[in-house]
């Protein structure tokens, strides 16, 4: 039975990135506009900011709620993707859900993130990029 352990970077900038680790995942997370900042994270695992971990085992989801908050007076349309969402053949598997989230001027907006593996998983090194663009 392998243990998964998944990592997460928040960096306010242009892109994110989850990695994930012999049975880990490390996720950085990036914001494309200087307006847009995380102010809240909650789920499984722990944040040590910038980073999320949370240990998996084999055929398990995890996720957690990053909460972003807008500096500007106007309202911000975000779109957040994951590339390369898939890894060791579908075996693991990163998301976002709703990855179109409207964070309201002077507001705050959440969006899920997660990660998934199933049963194959292969014990190993796994990277990802979560963009947040405006």
């Amino acid at each position: 039975m392998a243990i998964f352990l998944a990592v997460g970077t928040i960096e306010l900038g242009s892109k994110a990135s989850f990695s994930d680790t012999e049975v880990a995942t490390a996720n950085t997370i990036i914001a494309s506009c200087e307006s847009l900042s995380v102010c809240a994270t909650s789920g499984d695992g722990r944040w040590n900011s910038p980073r999320w971990v949370v240990s998996m085992y084999a055929n398990e989801r995890k996720a957690t709620t990053i909460t972003f908050a807008n500096s500007s007076s106007e309202d911000i349309t975000a779109t957040l993707a994951v590339s390369p969402a898939i890894h060791d053949n579908g075996n693991l598997v990163f998301g976002v859900e709703n990855p179109i989230i409207m964070v309201p001027g002077k507001g705050k907006a959440s969006v899920i993130v997660w990660v998934e593996t199933n049963q194959s998983i292969t014990p190993g090194t796994y990277s990802t990029v979560l963009t947040v663009e405006r």
